[in-house]
């Protein structure tokens, strides 16, 4: 039986971490009730116990399908929009041999796509390359070790660290260039717990200088003064495949 068949990795695992597996059928079921989602290409998942990724990989075949159909006649469109997908699909695990999996195993569908796309040309190019390599970097910075009840990050250990877990929103602005702001798991959290409470939530976050770091007034609404998480780090624009470069 394959590795991702598998439900259990053993019974010590099941016994300290509660750690079992969805199949694929329920899997598939599941997903299913959102499929319109899964087959948005620019449609956010988060699988807050991704483990080796069942969840996260299922859906990145979906997009990956509708990126075949879609753009398939040209191989730049396709490893660009491919791309795009791989940058929505996000995951915490506890279990540092999970997380390496999953990041692994999300290349590699990625990566078979290019034999299903009908993409002229050969895809093992220099930019293919290149392009591979910011996936990798992309899934590097999606699939996180830590605790998504903490919201810490871990160490191989499964002890807390006293870091938060910190997701990459990745946007592509001009063309190519590719737009990266970096987000605290816990604001964004806190944001989605309060964010029928706007009015409470106005310029009295500025009298506490600790809270008002993570929070902003909406730029798309100034006039309302709604707070919206803001990012913990901005990163200038770059081209998509340079990302693999850093």
């Amino acid at each position: 039986m394959a590795d991702e068949e598998r439900q259990i990795k053993s019974k010590e695992r099941v016994r300290e971490r509660g750690e079992v597996f969805t199949a694929a059928r329920e899997v598939n079921a599941m997903l299913d009730l959102v499929k319109d989602e899964t087959e948005n290409i620019d449609a956010t998942f988060l699988e807050p116990a991704c483990g080796t990724g069942n969840f996260l990989d299922e859906v990145l075949r979906r997009k990956l399908a509708v990126c075949q159909k879609r753009y398939g006649k040209s191989a730049a469109d396709y490893e660009k929009m491919s791309f795009l997908a791989c940058t929505t699909l996000y995951g915490v695990d506890i279990m540092a041999d999970n997380v390496a999996r999953c990041r692994e195993r999300l290349f590699e569908t990625w990566e078979d796509s290019f034999g299903r796309a009908s993409t002229p040309g050969s895809p093992r190019s220099d930019f293919h390359d290149r392009v591979s390599a910011a996936v990798r970097k992309v899934f590097e910075k999606n699939i996180l070790l830590g605790n998504a009840l903490s919201m810490k990050r871990v160490d191989e250990k499964q002890n807390d660290l006293d870091e938060p877990i910190v997701f990459t929103e990745w946007k592509f602005a001009l063309g190519d260039k590719l737009k990266r702001e970096e987000y605290r798991f816990d604001v964004l959290l806190e944001g989605g717990e309060t964010k029928n409470k706007a009015t409470e939530m106005t310029f009295d976050f500025f009298g506490d200088a600790s809270a008002s770091v993570n929070w902003m007034v909406d730029p798309d609404d100034p006039e309302k003064k709604r707070m919206i998480p803001a990012p913990s780090k901005v990163y200038p624009l770059i081209d998509y495949w340079r990302i693999g470069d850093e």
